[in-house]
């Protein structure tokens, strides 16, 4: 089994100087699967044109 662990916590300077990483990029393939697959993940009746940015208290 393996662990991951996500801090999504906000970041202040010096934590947000530093060179970042390459920007990850979703895979087209892959997102077209996930699209097709919704219900079998228990999420058919997800109405994504729904989805307020602000639930979790950030604008987007």
């Amino acid at each position: 089994w393996g662990r991951m662990g996500i801090d999504a916590t906000t970041k202040i300077p010096p934590e947000t100087e530093h060179e970042w990483g390459a920007t990850l990029e979703s895979d087209g393939d892959v997102a077209a699967m996930v699209d097709r697959r919704w219900a079998e993940y228990g999420l058919g009746d997800l109405d994504l044109k729904d989805v307020d940015p602000n639930l979790f208290g950030y604008d987007m």
